[in-house]
């Protein structure tokens, strides 16, 4: 609803004249609010820098090398600068962490090749009267087990690409960061105490 009041207009009370403009584009979005969608942020891989020796040393001599003392500027813009030195220093030798989904997806030419092929074929079986509704299904079941080996390969490169990383780091490590790759959920950090 745009409602406005105006004042100055002759009316035999002194009552200001107000107008309404209701918006019914509006009403479902009333009814059925939208969630705010949250920002995509990069998370950088603390872990790793927090077990793997090999890339402590590497961010170390790489925020060695990127820091220069600047005096001409002023204290708060040389702080902006250093705090956004030390991550993109940080995002080019630890890494990010990736957001765990459920669905995974893949950015692969040839899985959205074999995906549009077969959504083409899905729309002749529904609409086109003259084609042989068997051979079109037929040729869209060879395509989607096409996929099918297509997203097995991909999520075993995955995995295999997340095995090298536990192996690299160190024995220590190893068994925290595998729970970590198990669970898609955020595992609630582990806090010990001292019992004195």
């Amino acid at each position: 609803m745009d409602a406005q009041s105006w004042g100055g207009t002759t009316t035999a009370s002194d009552h200001k004249l107000v107008t309404a403009d209701f918006v019914l584009t509006q009403a479902r979005r009333l009814r059925f609010p939208r969630r705010p969608e949250a920002a995509q942020s990069l998370h950088i891989a603390r872990d790793r820098l927090t077990y793997d020796d090999a890339i402590q040393d590497k961010y170390t001599t790489a925020l060695k090398a990127a820091i220069r003392p600047t005096n001409e500027t002023p204290v708060a813009q040389q702080w902006n600068s250093l705090m956004d030195l030390i991550h993109d220093t940080a995002e080019a030798t630890i890494g990010v962490n990736t957001a765990p989904t459920r669905s995974k997806r893949y950015d692969d030419p040839v899985l959205a090749a074999l995906s549009e092929r077969q959504r083409a074929l899905q729309i002749r079986i529904y609409h086109d009267r003259q084609a042989s509704t068997w051979t079109l299904r037929q040729e869209r079941n060879a395509i989607m087990h096409q996929i099918q080996l297509r997203c097995r390969d991909l999520a075993n490169r995955a995995l295999d690409e997340q095995i090298k990383l536990i192996e690299s780091l160190s024995p220590t490590a190893q068994m925290f960061e595998a729970v970590r790759a198990i669970n898609r959920t955020r595992v609630q950090p582990l806090l010990l105490h001292d019992a004195t």
